[in-house]
């Protein structure tokens, strides 16, 4: 079809745009590639390209007009469900976001809500012992200390230390035996990588959005 060769087109350079750096370029073809899609029924493409158009747009610290794209996806995927794996991992890199962002306008409770809800969506995705999700269960662990609850905040970090002893047991086995699996494979979103290791300091106030810059 001819108006999903030219969404593909407009995200592409999108993506691309966006890795480099180029995040004026990345939003209007982001926006473009959205405006594509809205003359059909092309769901599952408008809702990447809107979680694509959100992480342009955090980078360019217009972090209003990025809680509504991803408020958005959320809501298409809401209506359209996450069959495939990549649309759950989707679905969960949006809840993270918007958590981040609701932790910057101070709105903790509803931070933690959505938090929570990436983890699950993560774990229906990829499993509850995956690595992923290490840097979201620590980040939950911290809202939990705030609130007073040391007991769901160990909770979480005992989940962290146990997925760590599995990965460095599975690694020290790969070692031992002389293969090396490739795992679960990364999804590549736009712009937005997250560390393994957790949250970085980020300029203009960004530090609650654990960005490390555009993914390379």
């Amino acid at each position: 079809m001819l108006s999903s060769r030219i969404w593909n087109i407009y995200n592409d350079i999108g993506s691309t745009a966006c890795q480099a750096g180029d995040y004026d370029l990345a939003v209007r073809m982001f926006t473009m590639a959205i405006d594509t899609c809205a003359k059909t029924s092309m769901q599952g493409p408008k809702v990447k390209s809107l979680i694509g158009l959100a992480d342009a747009l955090i980078m360019q610290r217009h972090t209003d007009e990025a809680a509504k794209m991803y408020n958005r996806a959320v809501n298409i995927f809401a209506r359209i469900g996450t069959p495939e794996r990549s649309d759950k991992r989707m679905l969960a890199h949006a809840l993270e976001k918007l958590g981040y962002l609701r932790e910057l306008e101070d709105k903790q409770e509803e931070a933690l809500r959505l938090l929570e809800r990436s983890v699950r969506v993560t774990e229906q995705a990829v499993g509850v012992k995956d690595p992923s999700l290490i840097h979201r269960l620590l980040k939950i662990s911290s809202f939990h200390i705030r609130f007073g609850n040391s007991a769901a905040s160990l909770e979480c970090f005992n989940r962290v230390k146990q997925i760590r002893a599995l990965e460095a047991h599975h690694k020290s086995n790969q070692l031992e035996s002389g293969t090396e699996e490739t795992g679960e494979p990364q999804l590549q979103l736009p712009c937005i990588s997250i560390s393994a290791t957790g949250f970085h300091n980020y300029p203009q106030g960004m530090v609650s959005l654990g960005l490390t810059g555009p993914a390379g």
